[in-house]
């Protein structure tokens, strides 16, 4: 592609696919330009496109804001795009001159840099302050950067796999077309700094982002991408012969894949992640927005099933009214979500208590959820947000694959106490593997091998009707899920069972719900177990067989062994992190317990009593078999049945 600048499309080309029916006055563009005037028939199709566009309507869709209030961050972020200074992954970076949209200053060539830059968000910041001031150097700022990509990112072979190249990926091809460049030109489209030129490129782009999408269609969250862009752009644009094609196909095809090839019949979805769950929600309920702004009919098995999808996330939220981590999610309020996705259902009485905090609809019925397709097992007493216990016993998913079977997270209502690394940059870093690995979970590993499902894995779509190997019982004092990791340990070598069943004793004689872990380990051969557990808190000791910090104390009977407790450790592996965002450099220490038992035939019981400063009100606890008995400091005893 030396030499070559884009966009590919020609003008006769761009005049050929036209809906000249519904726009009369561009039949004239083909013979102007074959008569050697081509910038007259530029002139008539520029003309056109401004009067096809509607920015009224465009920006009363909810997530479109027509008039921004031109704040400190915005006016901040606007004015380093006019520098070029560029921020991509929260990483900045300024170019000397014009931007080169395939450089990659990161320190490790960091490949989401590149690939992100190209979604435009620094353009979209470039518009909303030109919306904010009608300051005209914004719409040059970002006439310049436009052109500047189309020219340089030619476009690829239209049988380019959707995953490659550097800035046509078809996930950053969607983001443009239905996050970025709609806001761009509604926002532009009567400014003199977009002339007929702009305009023209513009919309050969824009088709040639429309076949691309349509030769390289993807799966899982990227072909929501896709789909969003494509029908966004064939609403907008009704200019182009195949507009409507492009919104039927991208309807139907989201309906096919949420109805019949991404969810679970418990409406998870099959990343089985909580991140990719919701970025499915949010690109088909835009568009369903955009539809019904423009009066364009939405099939309505759709909205079954993101109902069912929104559902997902009260069903799973925490104690501190996030979600949990599983597969690269997790970490966001649920009522946000909630709020920009259940707005398709205003009579939901369990949404409408979600986003007003309860003071309006119903809360829900059910307290403890176990998903027998997805795993998703989230164990609370009540909806009072106090505390509550996540566990995954479920598949690996398709997509985004993290080893952390039966893992285990604990949350107050301030944050997730008992954690886990959560996950870091898409990078190729010994973080990024910790956070992805069995060491950044709290499992545990058998001779220093880690869960390794992944190597053996291919996805099946029948896999979507197999539930998970667990068991859960609701009871009135008892709630319990129990799941079995039977699979491969590293290389397959190790042999051995690890059977986790998670407690809730939802009304002790003192305090809070406790949560008891009972671990189970088999094996024909005599092995190491090495039980990891991760503490989003500032300090924390171990004290005989406890480990005690100022909000969570663990006790530990049956099998003790040894224990150590490992903080921000790099070698001889990665070891006791947590990763604050998805950012590089996000990582910060944390005290991990790390549990080791010897033996063939192990079990570990771990009490779990999250408290204040006062510490536990656990006096003591000791087993009988299979009863735990826990006494009080004030007095008074419960008595558990571990099987």
């Amino acid at each position: 592609m030396e030499n070559v600048i884009g966009p590919l499309m020609t003008d006769l080309e761009l005049y050929t696919v036209l809906d000249t029916e519904r726009y009369p006055s561009l039949a004239e563009c083909v013979s102007l330009y074959e008569r050697g005037e081509a910038l007259a028939a530029r002139a008539v199709f520029a003309d056109a496109a401004r009067k096809m566009l509607n920015p009224v309507r465009f920006f009363t869709h909810s997530l479109r804001e027509e008039k921004p209030v031109l704040d400190g961050p915005l006016l901040a972020k606007a004015e380093r795009a006019i520098r070029h200074e560029m921020v991509s992954c929260r990483i900045p970076h300024r170019f000397d001159g014009a931007v080169d949209w395939y450089h990659n200053p990161t320190e490790n060539g960091y490949k989401e840099w590149t690939w992100q830059l190209s979604r435009h968000e620094e353009l979209v910041n470039l518009s909303r302050a030109y919306r904010a001031t009608g300051d005209e150097k914004y719409a040059t700022a970002c006439a310049e950067l436009l052109t500047s990509w189309i020219r340089q990112a030619v476009r690829p072979d239209y049988t380019t796999p959707g995953y490659l190249t550097l800035a046509w990926r078809t996930i950053e091809c969607g983001i443009r077309m239905g996050l970025m460049w709609p806001e761009i030109i509604h926002t532009f489209v009567n400014s003199t700094a977009f002339d007929d030129n702009l305009i023209v490129d513009y919309f050969k782009s824009v088709y040639e982002h429309a076949v691309r999408v349509q030769n390289a269609f993807t799966t899982g969250n990227w072909i929501m991408h896709e789909l969003n862009g494509l029908g966004q752009s064939g609403i907008y644009y009704p200019i182009f012969k195949d507009s409507a094609a492009w919104i039927e196909l991208a309807f139907s095809r989201m309906e096919h894949e949420l109805v019949e090839e991404q969810l679970y019949p418990d409406g998870s979805q099959y990343e089985i992640s909580t991140s990719y769950h919701g970025v499915i929600l949010h690109h088909v309920t835009e568009i369903i927005e955009v539809a019904q702004i423009y009066g364009i009919p939405v099939p309505v098995r759709l909205f079954g099933a993101i109902e069912q999808m929104v559902m997902h996330y009260v069903r799973i939220t925490h104690a501190n009214k996030k979600m949990p981590h599983p597969n690269d999610g997790g970490g966001f309020d649920f009522r946000k979500e909630i709020l920009k996705s259940g707005g398709c259902f205003p009579e939901n009485e369990i949404f409408r208590w979600a986003i007003s905090d309860g003071k309006e609809g119903r809360e829900p019925e059910f307290k403890s959820v176990f998903l027998e397709y997805g795993g998703h097992a989230l164990l609370r007493r009540d909806w009072s947000f106090e505390s509550s216990a996540y566990m995954d016993v479920g598949p690996l998913g398709r997509f985004h694959q993290h080893e952390d079977k039966l893992n285990v997270t604990i949350a107050s209502s301030e944050r997730v106490l008992l954690c886990e690394a959560d996950t870091y940059a898409y990078d190729t870093s010994k973080m990024r593997e910790y956070c992805i690995s069995s060491r950044g979970h709290n499992v545990i590993n058998v001779n220093k091998s880690e869960q390794k499902r992944l190597p053996t894995y291919k996805w099946e779509r029948e896999m979507l009707s197999v539930k998970a190997n667990a068991t859960a019982h609701f009871g009135a004092d008892v709630d319990w899920v129990e799941g079995v990791y039977d699979e491969q340990f590293g290389d397959g070598s190790v042999s051995a069972v690890h059977r986790r069943r998670l407690i809730m004793l939802k009304n002790p004689k003192v305090g809070g719900p406790l949560y008891i872990v009972v671990d189970r380990l088999f094996s024909d051969t005599v092995n190491e177990y090495e039980a990891m557990w991760h503490f989003d808190v500032k300090d924390a000791k171990i004290e005989g067989n406890r480990l005690v910090t100022g909000e969570i104390t663990q006790i530990i009977l049956g099998d003790i062994g040894e224990m150590r407790i490992a903080i921000g450790e790099t070698e001889p592996v990665v070891q006791g992190w947590i990763c604050r965002s998805t950012a590089q450099h996000s990582e910060e220490a944390i005290p991990t317990l790390l549990h080791t038992v010897t033996g063939d035939r192990v079990r570990t019981v771990n009490i779990f009593s999250l408290h204040g400063a006062e510490g536990t009100p656990i006096a003591d606890a000791r087993l009988d078999g299979e009863r735990l008995t826990i006494s009080y400091l004030s007095g008074g005893v419960d008595v558990v049945e571990l099987a």
